[in-house]
């Protein structure tokens, strides 16, 4: 599990004494959303930012920063992370549930959206907490063929979100029904073609090669099935660089 509140215990201090912030403005039109963060918090914990503003690109010299085609609603989540260690936009057992976000719209999709802006802005520990919310989110409900799109729309080959959406198919076709599941489980609906995705089509093919085709094992208490055994202890293959 990944403890945020202890990565971000020794950092109070070390807010309070930062009086250097920039502004970074996400987003195009009238949804464009603008935030005011310390400096240097932001640049502990992203490279990209740390690139951005300790550099000789020009927004160094202004102290702002334009993210034109990324989320204002995935961005806003992380600066809620970067003061608090956490955010909660599933609530689930290993996710601390006294911080929700708002959210109207399909969560799966929109962990995917905050999974790739971690990617973007090179900080891990944002990435990990919103696949442990993925992981337990998937526990109780199928996978959807646009979840799987967007996995590989948002992401570059080999990232472990893509490694998770195909893992979690070839779990639910070994395992899924039409009675139980979403449009990945129906008969005659799964045919992976049609989402046009060439990589993942690839990608399916070798990970069955690669585990036999095994993607599950009952509970100990009988009559379940888990993705890879079982994810608190398999988890963490989707965790991490």
């Amino acid at each position: 599990m990944i403890r945020l509140a202890e990565e971000h215990a020794n950092e109070s201090s070390f807010r309070l004494q930062d009086t250097e912030s920039v502004t970074v403005r996400v987003g195009t039109g009238e949804g464009k959303q603008s935030w005011t963060i310390q400096k240097k918090l932001l640049t502990h914990h992203s490279t990209f930012f740390a690139a951005a503003f300790n550099g000789s690109f020009g927004e160094a010299i202004t102290n702002t920063i334009e993210l034109d085609e990324d989320d204002p609603q995935a961005f806003q989540l992380f600066v809620q992370w970067l003061y608090t260690g956490k955010f909660v936009v599933f609530p689930c057992r290993d996710c601390d549930r006294d911080i929700q976000f708002d959210y109207a719209g399909s969560v799966p999709n929109f962990l995917c959206v905050v999974w790739a802006l971690g990617d973007k802005l090179d900080c891990q520990a944002f990435q990990d907490q919103a696949m442990l919310q993925l992981l337990a989110l998937h526990e109780d409900v199928y996978l959807q063929s646009d979840v799987l799109a967007d996995a590989y729309k948002l992401t570059p080959p080999g990232s472990k979100l893509r490694q998770f959406v195909v893992d979690q198919f070839l779990f639910q076709i070994e395992f899924g029904s039409s009675e139980e599941g979403g449009d990945l489980t129906k008969p005659g609906c799964w045919n992976i073609e049609r989402l046009g995705l060439e990589d993942f089509n690839r990608d399916a093919l070798t990970r069955m090669v690669e585990t036999g085709g095994k993607f599950g094992a009952p509970y100990k208490d009988g009559g379940h099935y888990l993705l890879l055994l079982d994810w608190e202890i398999h988890g963490s293959l989707y965790l991490g660089a």
